[in-house]
């Protein structure tokens, strides 16, 4: 033991002596490195090409490194070490030396600080430090890590390689323990038949069915689904050339998969995501465990209030399980799509006409206007060439504010008999619930959807103009899933993004994401650099925008989804478009991780960071979750303050999950009191009690309750005033903290 203490002695001494001159040339990276190869026994535990750049060759050893120079630096001199220079700046160099040459290289005095370079090895490229998401896996300020253990994350989706490592655990085994999935295959049926009246595909579970038997049976022609769970939940990967990690690595994963994506299956049936969210609520109780749904998908949903009746089972699915059943959802991709336009009435300009092309999207056009209520209006429709000339004749439809018209006809164009159309109007009433309080019900709504029937005739568009007396009219081209750009023609109006939040993120319970930019480059796996063409930190273009027409903010929160590396469905075949976006491979080669964007990836940012929350208090509900990302929202340069009044664009910001656990930590902290809180009756005798405060902040309080060892033992939200529920806690003293980001106070209860 005592010879092994000297000589390791012996070799930091020989070290420092060796580089006593220079030694303030090197960073504290390259040193560790320099330390760790001067001792070859534990070289091949600790020095990995992964790691570093490390090449071999003719018994050499290389690395490389960054060289920051001045200006006297000699490419000649450089090459004479046997060095090469790679890439030259103005004052950096990068250079390929050979292991024993570094000393010599830092003894030039045209080197200014050597710095070794390392393989990138970021969790999710710069997605998870953005979210400071890697803050709450180290522990930081914490009384641990947070991997979203015991929480189960549900996703809802389309597309599971259910092979991929990043959804098996440090052992090899699955985390999927539930799947529900749309496929007829008889033998795994019989064993595994859909959960209860359903009568198509199976259900696996991790009892008695290998969930990789189906591998051969997964939706097999659609990434989305295995990238958005890679997100959320999947685990920490090693690649050829990066790690990767989704949030919640270690829970609980089920699935939901919501339909095939193949011509051949449409026949079989398919659950809904009502039916599939149903499931996985139920499934949650049978564990007894929290859980968070990621529905990182969207239908139109207009008129852009949340109030469908698909919206409406949600709100009331989510009522009903009020504590540890979150459901996170995306705003929609159309936030660069000037699908949506409004006027006033009231004003000068009493008719707008627009454009919808029919050609740009499968041969047809969808035009969507929302009025008033009590307030008529009129559309005159018709179809029209490139150059603005009339291809059919104009049908005018008068809309009562109070009436119900559907109607459909065929159309012969006025310049060619064999050139035909059809078009189809529904024009009724906004959804009306007499037990929710519903700023829009009874609105005049009208749908219209012009269908070329013999298509390949050139550009044509259906032309839609609005006429109406008085009254605010909002429209949207909803030709496509993320919309069409209107074309308008009359002077004064003008189209625009706002208003495009999709369903279900437009439901109000639910937490609505939309996505910012964390890099401006992808490096694909065969070198192909991919510029992206926006501005880091800066709002995603493609993020859809509120307000909703229900008066309401939307998005509630926004997290990084340009361009997110995640796990890829490697039965998906490679096009040369997506080759492009896959940046690493598994080391056996037959993995892939991939680079998309869009609010799909933002989506389970949020909600893996909702599993973290969960994790450590499984009884959070939807109401008390947003107020705490509300509170610990990061606002900067390119937000503006929108903590207090939210934002259409970025909601309450961006999203910090280190922030968010610091908030919910189980501690006390007996800070100087920056108001008073009244709480009555104290002591409390029947488990109730009431907070009364006077809120100055404009933002609400998180309410911590702690025992008297620190553990906090309830936890919750309040604006003024609450009445809190401590029946369940033992008779004792405890402590009530009110805090938010400007302000904090704590008193002392007795139950008794």
């Amino acid at each position: 033991m005592k010879k092994k203490l000297l000589l390791s002695i012996f070799s930091v001494l020989f070290f420092t002596s060796v580089f006593a001159e220079n030694y303030n040339k090197l960073t504290l990276d390259t040193y560790v490195f320099l330390k760790i190869h001067e001792n070859q026994s534990i070289i091949n535990n600790q020095i990995k090409s992964k790691d570093y750049f490390l090449q071999s060759k003719n018994g050499i050893e290389y690395t490389k490194l960054y060289v920051k120079v001045n200006e006297n630096y000699s490419k000649s001199q450089v090459e004479n070490l046997g060095c090469k220079e790679l890439v030259k700046t103005k004052s950096v160099a990068l250079l390929s030396v050979p292991i024993d040459k570094i000393e010599q290289l830092s003894a030039f005095n045209f080197v200014e600080l050597i710095e070794i370079a390392k393989q990138p090895q970021p969790f999710l490229d710069k997605a998870l430090p953005s979210s400071n998401v890697d803050l709450v896996h180290q522990g930081i300020d914490l009384e641990r890590p947070y991997f979203g253990e015991g929480v189960i994350v549900g996703i809802l989706d389309y597309g599971i390689d259910f092979t991929h490592p990043m959804f098996l655990d440090e052992n090899g085994k699955e985390r999927i323990k539930r799947a529900w999935v749309p496929y007829i295959h008889e033998e795994l049926m019989e064993f595994a038949p859909p959960p209860g009246s359903f009568n198509s595909g199976f259900l696996l579970n991790d009892l008695y069915v290998d969930i990789k038997s189906i591998l051969n049976f997964s939706s097999n022609t659609n990434y989305h689904g295995t990238h958005v769970l890679g997100i959320a939940a999947g685990s920490r990967v090693e690649g050829q050339k990066y790690i990767h990690s989704g949030i919640a690595t270690k829970s609980d994963i089920a699935i939901v998969e919501l339909g095939p994506h193949s011509a051949a299956t449409y026949t079989y049936e398919s659950p809904t995501f009502i039916e599939g969210l149903a499931y996985l609520f139920s499934y949650a109780d049978s564990m007894k465990k929290p859980i968070v749904v990621n529905m990182s998908f969207g239908a139109g949903g207009y008129p852009c209030d949340g109030m469908a009746l698909r919206d409406l089972v949600v709100k009331e699915i989510l009522n009903e399980n009020p504590n540890g059943k979150i459901v996170v959802a995306g705003a929609g991709n159309s936030g660069n799509t000037n699908m949506h336009f409004e006027n006033d009435f009231s004003s000068e300009i009493k008719s707008v006409e627009c454009h919808l092309s029919t050609t740009d999207y499968y041969n047809y056009a969808v035009f969507t206007a929302l009025g008033e209520v009590d307030k008529n209006f009129s559309v005159s429709i018709k179809m029209v060439d490139n150059n603005n000339v009339d291809i059919t004749d104009s049908f005018v439809f008068s809309i009562p504010a109070n009436a119900e018209t559907h109607t459909d006809v065929n159309i012969t164009s006025i310049t060619n008999p064999a050139k035909k159309y059809s078009l189809y109007i529904w024009a009724t009433k906004s959804y009306s619930y007499s037990h929710i309080d519903y700023e829009t019900s009874g609105k005049p709504i009208l749908y219209a959807l012009m269908y070329d029937l013999t298509p390949g005739q050139g550009s044509e568009y259906m032309s839609v103009r609005l006429f109406a007396d008085s009254g605010i009219i909002h429209c949207w081209n909803e030709t496509h899933t993320h919309g069409r750009p209107f074309i308008i023609k009359t002077e004064g109006v003008e189209p625009d993004s706002k208003y495009t939040i999709l369903t279900p993120g437009a439901i109000d319970e639910v937490i609505t994401v939309g996505a910012y930019v964390t890099k401006d480059t992808i490096l694909s796996y065969t070198e192909i650099k991919t510029p992206i063409l926006q501005t880091i930190n800066d709002i995603a273009d493609f993020s859809s925008k509120g307000p909703l027409t229900n008066g309401k903010i939307k998005p509630d929160i926004t997290a990084p989804g340009s361009h997110i590396y995640s796990a890829y469905n490697r039965f998906v075949s490679l096009s040369n478009s997506y080759q492009i976006y896959i940046v690493d491979k598994t080391p056996n080669d037959v993995h892939n991780f991939f680079a998309a964007q869009g609010t799909s990836m933002a989506t389970p940012m949020v909600a893996g960071v909702v599993a973290l929350m969960l994790e450590l208090n499984p009884k959070l509900t939807q109401s008390e979750i947003k107020d705490i990302i509300r509170i610990t929202a990061i606002n900067d340069e390119y937000t503006g303050n929108v903590k207090e009044n939210k934002s259409t664009i970025w909601g309450w910001g961006k999203i910090d999950a280190h922030e968010i656990m610091k908030q919910l930590k189980l501690d006390i902290e007996y800070d100087e009191q920056d108001f008073l809180f009244n709480i009555s009756p104290n002591p409390i005798t029947d488990g109730n009690a009431n907070i009364q405060v006077e809120n100055k902040t404009g933002m609400p309080y998180i309410i911590n309750v702690y025992d008297e060892t620190g553990r906090l033992v309830y936890l919750s939200s309040i604006d003024t005033e609450k009445q809190i529920d401590l029946a369940k806690l033992n008779t004792g003293t405890y402590f009530i903290k009110l805090h938010n980001h400007k302000s904090k106070s704590i008193q002392k209860v007795v139950k008794i």
